[in-house]
C-alpha cells in the first residue's frame, strides 16, 4: 500500500496473515489492527513520511480492554522506519503503539525514526508484558524509548538501543533498508543473518515493487551511482541534493 490517505494496512478482528507486506506513505497509521485480531505479519516493511501517523498501532477493543478473543497477532521480521528529523505540523508519531488491551508476539524488529519515542505501550498493553500474554525477542529500538517515553515502557523489557545503520532509509523511491556490513550487535549475528524484513543481500523491494515515478527512480539510481564511487566531481553535488529533501532518520 503506498501513499495512503488514511491508515496503510488494516486488520479487524479474524486470522489473517500477510507475508512481505508493504505500506509507505500513509497520512494514517503504517499498519493498524483491533477487534481480537489473531494473525500476523512476517517480513514487513512499513515507512512513514513527513506528516503521516504511527508506524504500527494495535488496540484490542475499547468497549473493554480484556475482551476476548485478545488482539495478539505475531509480528517477525519487521522494519518500521519514521521520518526523523523531516516531520511536518508538529507530528509526534510513534513507531509501535499497544493500546486498549492488545498484546503482541513480536521477533526481530527494527524501529528508528519516529519523534514520539519507537515504543508506547499503555495501561493494560503494559500490564501484559508483565503477565507474560505479550512475548518480545530480538527488538532494535533507536532511539532509546527509556529516554523518550518511560512511562510507555513496560517494566523489565529487553532490546538494543542503537542506530540500525540501514543502507539507505530516506522518503525516496525504492529505499534499500538492508543492515550495512557492520550492524549493531548482538543483532547482526542473530536469525540467519536478518536485521528486521531484510538480511544483508537481498533488498525484496526491488523484486516487485516501486515506490515513486521513473524520473524520481531515476534520480535515486544517480544518486546511488555517486555515492558508491562510480562517478566524481560536480556530480556529488545531486547526492548532497538528495540527502538535503530526504533525510535519513536519526
Amino acid at each position: 500500500m503506498h501513499v495512503s490517505a488514511g491508515d496503510g494496512i488494516v486488520f479487524s478482528g479474524g486470522t489473517a496473515t500477510c507475508t512481505r507486506c508493504v505500506a509507505s506513505g500513509s497520512a494514517g497509521t503504517g499498519l493498524r489492527w483491533e477487534r481480537g485480531w489473531r494473525g500476523g505479519a512476517t517480513g514487513l516493511f512499513v515507512q512513514q513520511g513527513p506528516g503521516g501517523g504511527s508506524g504500527l498501532v494495535g488496540d484490542n477493543d475499547t468497549e473493554g480492554y480484556d475482551l476476548e478473543p485478545r488482539s495478539r497477532p505475531v509480528i517477525a521480521r519487521a522494519t518500521i522506519v519514521g521520518p526523523g528529523s523531516d516531520r511536518r505540523g508538529g507530528n509526534e508519531a510513534v513507531g509501535l503503539l499497544l493500546r486498549s488491551g492488545s498484546a503482541i508476539d513480536a521477533n526481530s524488529l527494527v524501529v528508528t525514526g519516529f519523534s514520539g519515542g519507537a515504543l508506547q505501550a499503555l495501561g493494560r498493553s503494559a500490564q501484559l508484558f508483565t503477565e507474560g500474554e505479550s512475548q518480545w525477542m530480538g527488538a532494535l529500538l533507536h532511539p532509546d524509548p527509556r529516554a523518550d517515553s518511560p512511562s510507555g515502557l513496560p517494566e523489565g523489557l529487553e532490546y538494543v538501543s542503537a542506530n540500525p545503520r540501514l543502507q539507505d532509509i530516506r522518503y525516496f523511491p525504492n529505499p534499500d533498508p538492508r543492515p550495512s556490513e557492520s550492524p549493531p550487535e548482538p543483532l547482526g549475528t542473530a536469525d540467519e543473518g536478518y536485521l528486521g524484513a531484510f538480511d544483508r543481500e537481498r533488498n525484496w523491494l526491488d523484486e516487485w515493487i516501486s515506490f515513486g515515478t521513473p524520473e524520481a527512480t531515476w534520480q535515486r539510481v544517480l544518486s546511488r551511482t555517486v555515492r558508491d564511487g562510480w562517478s566524481a566531481g560536480a556530480a556529488h553535488t545531486d547526492t548532497d541534493a538528495a540527502d538535503e529533501l530526504f533525510p535519513s532518520p536519526r
